[in-house]
């Protein structure tokens, strides 16, 4: 089954840090956003190296064993195809890193292991957990763990990977802005795009397009060209439209 959902088009693909605090130098993106859905952290540095962004072994990096379509321990209910009008009806909330992320016992994470929390529902509610969850596991002191176990492999999570390693790791810092509602826009089994509505301290609106890829086994972000998580922050003058999270 694949979702299309008009209106689709209109998205602002600009890559979010190049618009605010994000610089170009000697041909490289230097100032890093952990996750600019919630903080932009922001500093000149020059990469660290490839030695600590090398990838790190996690029940996402491993092969799948024989006959298995999920990783070992990983079992969930994928039969719900539709797309969702509602959020989960069994969510709980749970701080992580200076926030606090919506967690489904239907629709995952349903493993938590360590600073990855992972096995999401192959359906599109758990496309949305996933890309509401994962980023907010990026601004946190063990990311790279979450960049190698829950961001496709490739030049572009290289980059991230990179430009992320360029800012010191700091304490999480209470976080004004929350997590408002959601828009699946796209959706196929294999490839899903969740627009994210984002509440700052001031009740104004923001969104951002998350691209999410079912590969080895679960829900990962699918990251621009550019190494850009997801698009750029666009204002929201009305949140119709979105599901709204229930809080």
């Amino acid at each position: 089954m694949v979702i299309r959902r008009s209106g689709a088009d209109d998205r602002d693909d600009r890559p979010f840090w190049k618009q605010r605090g994000w610089q170009l130098s000697a041909g490289f993106l230097a100032v890093v956003l952990v996750f600019g859905v919630f903080a932009a952290l922001g500093r000149h540095a020059e990469p660290r190296g490839a030695a600590e962004t090398a990838p790190m072994v996690g029940p996402l990096t491993e092969s799948l064993n024989p006959g298995r379509t999920r990783p070992d321990g990983c079992d969930t209910d994928d039969s719900d195809q539709s797309p969702p009008t509602e959020p989960p009806g069994d969510v709980t909330w749970r701080p992580l890193n200076g926030g606090s992320v919506p967690v489904s016992a239907s629709a995952g994470p349903l493993r938590d292991d360590g600073p990855v929390l992972w096995c999401f529902a192959h359906t599109p509610r758990g496309a949305v957990l996933a890309a509401t969850v994962i980023p907010r596991q990026l601004s946190g002191p063990r990311w790279r763990a979450v960049v190698a176990q829950q961001v496709v492999p490739g030049n572009p999570r290289d980059m991230f990977a990179a430009m992320r390693a360029s800012i010191p790791d700091t304490p999480p810092q209470y976080i004004a802005r929350t997590l408002a509602g959601f828009l699946l826009q796209d959706y196929s089994p294999e490839q899903a795009t969740v627009r994210l509505l984002i509440k700052d301290g001031q009740g104004q609106y923001t969104r951002v397009d998350y691209t999410m890829a079912f590969a080895g086994g679960d829900w990962k972000i699918q990251p621009l060209s550019g190494g850009d998580l997801y698009s750029a922050e666009a204002p929201v003058p009305d949140p119709a439209g979105f599901v709204m999270w229930r809080t």
